[in-house]
């Protein structure tokens, strides 16, 4: 297979996840296929195997290994400490005084989110989902074309990330955004869609902002909102993008049906080898994605 890039948004509950499986559908051209699936929040290990019943998928040991990469929190950090730091770090300070809030070493510590995802990276230890032994993978940098690594979600990495350079900070800084844009473009998306040889799926959730693609000011009422993918900015949109061969948009239709959209009103896409289309198929092995297809 080749190596591609591909950002997947919608809201939670569109199928983003369950359509994981439909990538398995290629093992009968590419017997060499793994997927590993690196999920930061609770429910995307359900969504997958909700996909893989539903295609009654049969896997076999080495196929598919996921990692549960999710912040460790300290136990001595109890409910009465949260409410106590609530209490002085925002109830308390007006939002001068909130922009003035050091973030000390202890604060730190209580916020390793985003930490714990660049280690689960760069030591991938997948639990195997046939056998469920747990092996150490190694770094994803080292993975081959014939892997796909899936993460999931671009939204809890940014709010993770957001989360380690606030702190217990209430107001937000220009700096602030400054630190979250460069630490997610060169932590997590220029070293997946750049240096990694492994494809990969990112899944996020969807913000409305200006488009700005826009270059000229315009009315109030004559400006051109679309669905993006949710990052921290809306400067960060379209740079995001542009590192994606494949920006899909997924959404559940009145008739309770997952569809994706290779191109849909007020929503920003970038596909490529997806038709330029709305209600396709949410299935990654009826397209020429990876080079190849199911038929």
């Amino acid at each position: 297979m080749r190596k591609v890039n591909i950002l997947l948004y919608g809201e939670g509950g569109s199928g983003k996840s369950g359509s994981i499986a439909t990538i398995f559908k290629l093992l009968a051209k590419n017997p060499n296929l793994k997927i590993r699936f690196l999920a930061t929040e609770a429910n995307a290990i359900g969504g997958l195997e909700d996909g893989l019943a539903r295609l009654n998928t049969k896997l076999v040991k080495g196929q598919l290994h996921y990692m549960i990469c999710r912040p460790r929190y300290n136990p001595k950090y109890a409910t009465k400490q949260i409410a106590q730091d609530f209490k002085e770090n925002y109830l308390d300070l007006s939002d001068s005084g909130a922009s003035a809030v050091k973030i000390g070493a202890g604060d730190r510590s209580r916020h390793s989110e985003f930490i714990s995802i660049l280690e689960g990276l760069a030591v991938f230890k997948g639990i195997d989902y046939v056998t469920g032994e747990v092996e150490n993978l190694g770094d994803y940098l080292q993975w081959d074309e014939d892997t796909v690594l899936v993460v999931d979600s671009l939204t809890a990495i940014v709010d993770y990330l957001v989360s380690t350079v606030k702190g217990s900070r209430s107001a937000t800084t220009m700096k602030d955004y400054n630190d979250v844009q460069s630490n997610l473009m060169a932590k997590i998306i220029v070293p997946l869609t750049e240096q990694a040889s492994c494809s990969v799926v990112m899944l996020g959730h969807p913000v409305i902002g200006d488009d700005q693609t826009v270059k000229q000011p315009k009315e109030e009422e004559l400006k051109i909102t679309k669905l993006y993918p949710k990052t921290f900015g809306q400067a960060l949109n379209n740079t995001l993008i542009s590192k994606f061969s494949e920006v899909i948009y997924a959404y559940v239709t009145r008739q309770d049906k997952f569809v994706w959209a290779g191109k849909k009103e007020g929503v920003a896409t970038s596909p490529r080898r997806v038709p330029r289309a709305d209600n396709l198929e949410p299935d990654f092995s009826k397209y020429p994605i990876f080079g190849i297809t199911a038929d």
